[in-house]
């Protein structure tokens, strides 16, 4: 028995969108397990669930203070890169970076966190004054990440694997 055009066509129709539909929460599943997992195995970014304002200019910008724990329980050194920390935002539908310092340069700091330890870096960063457009810490939106750039090994003479670890969430509060 023949098929007609259009039976062809509803077929083909259908199947696509099961392969959109498909594709779409693959890419959904994966935004959420990646939305605050650092890129190496063992090595895990951290920041208070809650930050308060530490300065507040009247009619200016809002300062916060981000202590940023890095663990790295890998068997290798785990250096981070100077000026490379950015703050990032969830918007309606993805994480956008919304502050960033300005450097000339980005270079790695020593020491190097060993296998095995634990330190916390404290980022400084304020919003923008009211009379100018740019992000605000008491904006609608009101969730965010630290993200910082990592390298592992390299110690060696081995390349080093550079990657960009995230902190997980949190909300800034008064």
């Amino acid at each position: 028995m023949a098929t007609s055009f259009s039976q062809r066509a509803a077929v083909r129709s259908k199947r696509l969108r099961v392969w959109v539909s498909g594709m779409a929460l693959v890419m959904a599943l994966g935004a959420c397990r990646d939305s605050t997992a650092p890129g190496l195995g063992g090595v895990t970014v951290a920041a208070p669930s809650t930050i308060h304002f530490t300065a507040e200019v009247p009619g200016g910008y809002r300062q916060i203070v981000v202590p940023v724990t890095i663990t790295n329980s890998t068997t290798k050194r785990l250096t981070v890169g100077f000026c490379s920390e950015s703050l990032e935002r969830f918007g309606p539908t993805r994480w956008e970076s919304v502050w960033s310092p300005r450097c000339l340069a980005i270079f790695t700091v020593d020491p190097p966190i060993e296998p095995g330890t634990t330190r916390t870096i404290s980022l400084t960063v304020t919003d923008t004054p009211i009379q100018y457009s740019g992000f605000r810490f008491t904006d609608p939106q009101n969730i965010y990440r630290m993200r910082v750039e990592l390298l592992l090994g390299g110690d060696d003479g081995t390349a080093a694997l550079r990657t960009v670890g995230a902190s997980n969430t949190f909300e800034v509060v008064p």
